[in-house]
């Protein structure tokens, strides 16, 4: 019997003796529940491979159920890599440097003497990553706020990202209530492979 089984099964125990009954399968189903969130995160993973010149370019397959309680992990697997944060810090410095000396040399405006650079200026790096949910399924609205996260992170960084093999629903969930339309982002359609769930829908035993 697992170990978190037992810690269960004994907490209800104590709680039925010293408690009463209805605290105890109150406390019960909390503690399996976070036990299936937990197990679930677990599960997770992902693959990797770099694609295009010099292999710039990542493609990373996602495995496992994406909801609240992988959310987190998720982040941590698909994020953007080191690479794409040094490319996207060098091209900022770049950026400040240009507009100190446009400011330096036309100093005789007082607009141009304030310099943007402390507010993000939208470029693009000519990275992309693409992430592939064909072994994976978005389970609730939660998943739909990770990806969203994920998508401002790549934005960002001016790193271009492609989502691929997402249901239909779950396409239409992302442009409904999150912003993603305005982010550098594509959803992929392929209607001979996608899936075909619906989000917040009970999970199916093989995705």
């Amino acid at each position: 019997v697992p170990w978190v089984d037992i810690c269960i099964i004994a907490l209800v125990s104590w709680t039925t003796a010293f408690v009463n009954m209805a605290v105890a399968v109150a406390i019960g189903v909390l503690a399996s529940a976070l036990r299936f969130a937990w197990q679930a995160s677990c599960n997770m993973s992902a693959k990797e491979s770099g694609f295009g010149t010099r292999l710039k370019n990542r493609y990373i397959r996602v495995q496992g159920p994406l909801f609240f309680g992988s959310s987190t992990t998720f982040g941590k697997l698909c994020g953007p890599s080191d690479q794409d944060r040094e490319v996207a810090a060098k091209i900022r410095a770049r950026m400040a440097a240009r507009w100190k000396k446009k400011a330096n040399s036309d100093s005789s405006s007082s607009s141009s003497s304030i310099q943007p650079t402390t507010s993000p200026v939208p470029f693009k790096t000519g990275r992309e990553t693409v992430i592939d949910f064909l072994e994976s399924q978005v389970w609730d609205h939660a998943a739909i706020m990770a990806i969203e996260t994920l998508a401002q992170e790549y934005h960002d960084l001016g790193v271009k990202l492609r989502l691929r093999h997402l249901s239909p629903d779950c396409r239409e969930e992302l442009l409904e209530s999150s912003d993603i339309d305005g982010l550098s982002t594509e959803l992929d359609v392929d209607s001979s492979s996608d899936p075909n769930y619906l989000v917040g829908e009970d999970p199916k035993t093989k995705i």
